[in-house]
């Protein structure tokens, strides 16, 4: 393959990379406010426990993160950020992705390449 085709083998994958950061925009919005809220409501979930719990503070604390409800707080929050950070991890390969084409672009205008 010459230069020339890697330059436009390069120009393809930034191509795909740019549609698919706009196709995933809302995408990792969407996971990112989700992963908010699921924090919020783990802490909810919390509260809620250690209102139900008689004892001293540490006791009720202890048995409110003891509780089932809180463990389904907690993993739906695990679920939820790597549902997010893989959208997030290949967003970022796009956007990588997007810098080296812009790079090579450079230098082909240079005449470096």
């Amino acid at each position: 393959m010459t230069s020339t085709d890697d330059f436009y083998a390069l120009e393809g994958v930034a191509e795909k990379a740019l549609h698919y950061l706009k196709d995933t925009d809302s995408e990792a919005a969407k996971l990112k406010a989700n992963v908010a809220y699921l924090d919020e409501h783990r802490k909810i979930v919390k509260a809620q426990e250690f209102l139900k719990c008689d004892g001293p503070i540490g006791i009720r604390e202890q048995m409110a993160i003891a509780s089932k409800s809180y463990e389904q707080a907690v993993l739906a929050l695990q679920l939820g950020t790597e549902q997010y950070e893989v959208v997030k991890n290949r967003r970022f390969s796009a956007e990588q992705q997007i810098e080296i084409w812009r790079s090579e672009n450079a230098n082909r205008r240079k005449g470096n390449v």
